[in-house]
């Protein structure tokens, strides 16, 4: 058997989910950063297939062509852009030190959008490789990432320096696929049970 097309959108994205939340038992903080990512690079680039622009109608975009599931992605989208960080993802764990302590508010005071924040992040990730995203280490421990954040192109003022512990990481990824694959879902005949039994290889 095998993920058909009408199914994989949504079903990689179950698995990933899955690994969140059972990562290495030796290497727990460095395994769900890399479910992290992938699901924050997967999720993000899908649902912005047509993005919004704050400073551009919303409903002046022109849909792409031959993209049945537009809607469903886009409206994930919309929510994001319509919610405050807190509002889509929760208040993070309490941590302590810097960790998981975001900025909710642009340079004007206003809440910056949990669309804003997840394509800052989404940015951050996408060039992890030690120019941006930095560990977070407490003695002979590991215990998060550090992300450099900025508004995306287009959106009001912001800048901030977050770190974010694995918690954290499990709770807005975690999110991302429970909005991902429930939207899926909800117009696709394949079950969890049916994916189950898909295998992959060694």
């Amino acid at each position: 058997m095998e993920i058909r097309d009408e199914n994989y959108e949504w079903a990689a994205i179950d698995r990933l989910g899955k690994m969140l939340k059972s990562p290495h038992s030796t290497f727990k903080t460095t395994h769900t950063y890399s479910t992290f990512t992938a699901i924050l690079c997967w999720t993000t680039q899908r649902i912005r297939t047509c993005p919004i622009r704050p400073d551009k109608d919303i409903y002046a975009r022109v849909p792409p062509e031959d993209d049945p599931n537009f809607e469903v992605f886009d409206a994930i989208q919309i929510s994001l852009h319509n919610e405050s960080i807190e509002g889509f993802f929760g208040k993070l764990p309490k941590a302590t030190g810097n960790l998981n302590t975001l900025k909710l508010e642009d340079d004007e005071g206003n809440p910056i959008s949990a669309l804003a924040f997840l394509v800052s992040l989404r940015n951050a990730v996408a060039h992890g490789d030690g120019r941006s995203v930095k560990p977070v280490n407490r003695p002979k421990q590991l215990v998060g990432f550090e992300f450099p954040l900025s508004n995306p192109r287009g959106f009001p003022a912001w800048s901030s320096v977050t770190q974010l512990n694995r918690s954290a990481q499990v709770q807005i990824a975690g999110k991302m696929v429970d909005v991902f694959c429930e939207r899926f879902r909800e117009q696709n005949t394949a079950s969890e049970s049916d994916l189950a039994t898909i295998g992959e290889s060694e």
